[in-house]
């Protein structure tokens, strides 16, 4: 897999995992409004236990869920990592570092290593086909 390709399911696991991270926020509000009308009052068959046991089983799978894709983006990060750490040649480990993880623009790792625009951008596609090369040795 490419470091495009890993960097585009990283950014899809971690849009997941907010998504389930707002379920949980409103099964805690269901479960909240549900807790609040559990009174020591007579009423009719337990439906507001059903309810708060359903959310409530609801809630525990979401978190399941939530955990496993923090795992798998833990074991994704790791190997990239890893291929990074593997990589020759320093200078494009620093190129990767700085423009995937620090989110850094072309112009600005021209300015931190005083190279042009087409230079860098050739630095950059040498440092990726690097990159590459090892993350499919890895696979």
């Amino acid at each position: 897999m490419s470091l495009e390709r890993y960097l585009d399911h990283i950014e899809s696991i971690d849009s997941l995992i907010k998504d389930k991270e707002d379920l949980i926020k409103v099964y805690d509000a269901e479960l909240e409004n549900c807790t609040s009308h559990l009174t020591d009052m007579p009423r009719q068959a337990s439906s507001g236990k059903d309810k708060l046991n359903s959310i409530t089983s609801d809630k525990i799978k979401v978190k399941d869920e939530i955990e496993l894709k923090k795992n798998e983006l833990e074991r994704i990060r790791m190997n990239i990592d890893r291929s990074i750490n593997a990589m020759d040649n320093l200078f494009y480990q620093n190129i990767i570092i700085k423009l995937y993880y620090h989110k850094m623009s072309i112009k600005e790792l021209c300015n931190v290593f005083d190279y042009k625009e087409a230079q860098m951008n050739r630095h950059i596609d040498q440092a990726k086909k690097s990159l590459n090369m090892i993350l499919n040795d890895r696979k």
